[in-house]
C-alpha cells in the first residue's frame, strides 16, 4: 500500500490493530460471570445482567462509560466493584496485536506521518492505553475515545474532532478500519480516503463454518480468533498447518479428557502407543501435576495377539480383527500373529502364495484360510499362550490394576477389546477415551469407552468422514518408535520388542521431517492456549475443535494437496499411498481407480483428481454406507 500521498493517517483500534480471542465482545462477560460465582460462590447471571444495564444506559446518554454502565447494573456493591475489575482485566487479557496492520502503522510512523487512533468505546482511557501497551502500540500522536469526546465515528463527528483539533486536509486523511458502516462511510462523510481491512484474509488456510450450529459456529469463531494470536509468525508451512489443524483437537480432546476423568474419579492413565505418546506429552504438559500418566508399549498386533489365546477356534479369532478390504495372504498371516516364513510349506501345501490377494472384508467365510488355520493352529495356540503370560507379566510391572483409564486415537476398540480380554481375571476396571469411537465396534457391550469427536450416537458420520482421511491424521499423530511387535523377558523383566519405525529408521523416510514439524506446530498452539488464563481451559466441542481438520480432510488447497503428493502411511506391512499424482486413466495397475483404493486419504484423493466444487465427504460417505 502506497502511504506517500497522504500526510495524516487515523486507525480504528478493535478488530483493527488490535483483536480479541473472542467470538463476540459480550463473550467477555460470560469470563466475568464465570470469575464472580467462582469469587462469591454465587450465581451472579452477570452476563444477563450486563446486556440489560447496557440497554439502560443507551437509552439515557449515546456516549455512555464503563462507569456509567455500572451506575446502573443490578449488582450488590462489592459484587459491582469486582466485575467492573474483572471486566477491564479480562479485556486486556483477551486482546492481542493484529501484527499485519500494526507493521502499518509502524511504516506510516517511519514515514514521518501523523498517526491518530480512533475508537467508538465505552472503556476508559486508564485501560484502553494499557490495550495498547500490550500490544505494543505507541507510534500515535492522540487517542480519541468516543465517550471521552461526545462523538462517535458513525455519524462522523468523531473524525470532524479529529480534522478540526488538528487542522489536517482530509483529502490528505486515510482511514483504516474494519467496520463498513463506521470506519468507512463515517470517513468519506468528511472526504476522508479509507482503507477496508477484510476479516477473511486473516484468517489461515480454512476457515468455513458449513456444517456448525449457530451455538458450534460460536465456539468455532473463537479458535479462529485463538489461532490468530501466532498464526503470522508461524513460516515454515508444515509447521502453520500443524498448528492450525492439529493443534486445536488436541487442546480441545485434553480438556474434555480431564473433564472426563474428573467425572469418574480416575487418576491413573495410560496412554497408548504409538498415537499416544503425542497425547501424553500434551496432557502431562497441561494436568502432569494432577494425574499419573503412564505410557504402554502396545499395539494393536501385540494386544490381540496374546487375546486370542482365550478363543475356540479360526471364527471366534478373525472376527476380533478389522481387515483392510484387500489383503495379501502374508498381510492376512501378520493380521492374526502368525509369520509366513515360519508357516510357509502350509500354505503353499494349500495352494497358496504370500503375495495372493484375498479379500480381506470376508475372511470369515473364506474356507480355504480356514483350512490352512486348522492346518497350523497348534503352532498359532502355542505362540497365543506365549505372548498372553508375557503381557499379563508387563501389565504387572506398569501397575495396571484398579480402575484405569487408557487413552489413544481409537477407533475400532480392538486395543481396548484385547485389554479386558487379557485382565478379566485381574482386578482392573478399563474407562477408554478416544478420538472417536466406531458403530460397528469391536468392544464388548458392557465396554466403557468414549468418543470425543464421534461416538455411537454422537455425530457418527465423522466414523466415515475421518476413515476418507486417516492418512494425514495417523501420520501427524505417530511416534518416532517403531511398531511393538510383541514382548520378551531378560532377567525377570518383560520388555516390548518393537519393529523399526517406518519413518524414522535406519533409511529415515521424507515423512520424517514434516511430522516433526506438524507436531511442533501442534505443541505450539497449546503453549499459547497454556498462557491464557481465561480462555486456555475452556471446553469445545469435538466436532468444533476438529473442525479446521475436517476442512483440511475434506478439501485440501492445492498447496496442501501438492505437499503431501507420495506421501505414504504404513498399516502393518500394507503401503499406502495418500495422494498419488503419477495415477492416469480408468483402466491397469496405474490406474486412477486403483490408486483410490491404495489411498488413506480418499476424499482428498478424490478433490486432487477431479478439483471440482463436490461434496467429496458426502461422496465418500455414500460409497462406504454401500458396503457396509
Amino acid at each position: 500500500m502506497n502511504l506517500s500521498k497522504y500526510s495524516s493517517i487515523t486507525f480504528d483500534i478493535f478488530d483493527t490493530l488490535v483483536k480479541r480471542k473472542v467470538a463476540l465482545p459480550e463473550d467477555v462477560f460470560s469470563l466475568v460471570e464465570e470469575e464472580l460465582d467462582q469469587k462469591f460462590n454465587i450465581t451472579t447471571n452477570f452476563k444477563e445482567k450486563r446486556l440489560a444495564a447496557k440497554r439502560d444506559i443507551s437509552v439515557k446518554n449515546r456516549f455512555y462509560s464503563i462507569s456509567d454502565i455500572y451506575t446502573v447494573i443490578n449488582l450488590s456493591p462489592d459484587v459491582s466493584d469486582a466485575a467492573q475489575h474483572y471486566e477491564k482485566e479480562i479485556e486486556i487479557a483477551v486482546c492481542f496485536p493484529n501484527k499485519k496492520i500494526i507493521n502499518l502503522l509502524n511504516e506510516a510512523a517511519s514515514l514521518k506521518k501523523q498517526i491518530f487512533l480512533i475508537s467508538d468505546m465505552y472503556l476508559d482511557r486508564a485501560t484502553m492505553e494499557r490495550i495498547l501497551k500490550k500490544c505494543r502500540i505507541t507510534a500515535y500522536e492522540r487517542l480519541y475515545i468516543s465517550q471521552e469526546e461526545h462523538a462517535d465515528k458513525v455519524k462522523g463527528d468523531l473524525f470532524k474532532k479529529v480534522i478540526e483539533e488538528n487542522r489536517l486536509d482530509p483529502r490528505k486523511m486515510l482511514h483504516v478500519g474494519d467496520n463498513i458502516k463506521s470506519d468507512l462511510i463515517g470517513a468519506k462523510r468528511y472526504g476522508i480516503h479509507t482503507y477496508h481491512i477484510n476479516k477473511k484474509s486473516m484468517w489461515g488456510s480454512y476457515f468455513s463454518k458449513r456444517g456448525l450450529d449457530n451455538c458450534e459456529k460460536r465456539q468455532y469463531q473463537k479458535i479462529l480468533h485463538l489461532l490468530q494470536e501466532q498464526i503470522s509468525d508461524v513460516s515454515d508451512r508444515w509447521e502453520a498447518l500443524g498448528y492450525e489443524c492439529l493443534g486445536p483437537v488436541l487442546w480441545g480432546f485434553a480438556i474434555w479428557l480431564r473433564e472426563q476423568l474428573d467425572s469418574v474419579s480416575i487418576k491413573k492413565v495410560y496412554f497408548l502407543a504409538r498415537e499416544g505418546a503425542l497425547l501424553k506429552k500434551i496432557f502431562e504438559q497441561l494436568y502432569g501435576q494432577v494425574f499419573q500418566c503412564e505410557y504402554l508399549y502396545v499395539s494393536r498386533h501385540s494386544l490381540t495377539i496374546p487375546s486370542f489365546a482365550s478363543e475356540k477356534g479360526y471364527e471366534d479369532i478373525v472376527r476380533k480383527v478389522s481387515f483392510p478390504k484387500e489383503i495379501t495372504v502374508e498381510e492376512f498371516l501378520d493380521y492374526i500373529g502368525l509369520d509366513y516364513n515360519e508357516v510357509s510349506c502350509e500354505v503353499n501345501s494349500l495352494g497358496l502364495h504370500r503375495k495372493d490377494e484375498i479379500e480381506g472384508w470376508n475372511v470369515v467365510h473364506n474356507s480355504t484360510l480356514k483350512h490352512l488355520f486348522k492346518t497350523i493352529e497348534p503352532y498359532a495356540k502355542e505362540k497365543y499362550k506365549c505372548q498372553s503370560e508375557l503381557f499379563k507379566k508387563y501389565l504387572n510391572q506398569n501397575g495396571f490394576i484398579g480402575k484405569v483409564a487408557i487413552v489413544d486415537i481409537g477407533w475400532n476398540g480392538t486395543m481396548q477389546n484385547a485389554l479386558e480380554t487379557l485382565s478379566c481375571d485381574r482386578n482392573v476396571e478399563i474407562y477408554g477415551f478416544y478420538f472417536g469411537v466406531n458403530e460397528n465396534n469391536k468392544l464388548a457391550p458392557d465396554s466403557k469407552a468414549f468418543g470425543y469427536i464421534y461416538e455411537p450416537g454422537k455425530n457418527i458420520n465423522y466414523q466415515y468422514y475421518i476413515m476418507g482421511m486417516s492418512g494425514p491424521l495417523e501420520m501427524m499423530m505417530t511416534a518416532q518408535h517403531g511398531t511393538t511387535l510383541g514382548y520378551e523377558e531378560k532377567d525377570g523383566i518383560v520388555f516390548p520388542v518393537l519393529g523399526e519405525s517406518e519413518y524414522f529408521g535406519k533409511n529415515k523416510k521424507k515423512e520424517s521431517e514434516p511430522i516433526k514439524k506438524m507436531q511442533r506446530g501442534a505443541l505450539r498452539f497449546l503453549e499459547q492456549m497454556e498462557k491464557d488464563k481465561y480462555l486456555g481451559k475452556k471446553s469445545v466441542k469435538g466436532k468444533v475443535a476438529f473442525h479446521n481438520f475436517y476442512q483440511f480432510g475434506i478439501s485440501p488447497i492445492l498447496r496442501h494437496r501438492q505437499m503431501f503428493y507420495g506421501m505414504k502411511e504404513y498399516d502393518s506391512q500394507v503401503e499406502l499411498t495418500m495422494l498419488d499424482p503419477n495415477r492416469k486413466g480408468f483402466v491397469g495397475k496405474n490406474s486412477i481407480l486403483k490408486g483410490f483404493w491404495k489411498s488413506s486419504w480418499k476424499i482428498g484423493y478424490m478433490k486432487d483428481k477431479l478439483r471440482l466444487p463436490l461434496p467429496y465427504e458426502r461422496i465418500y460417505l455414500v460409497m462406504r454406507k454401500k458396503r457396509r
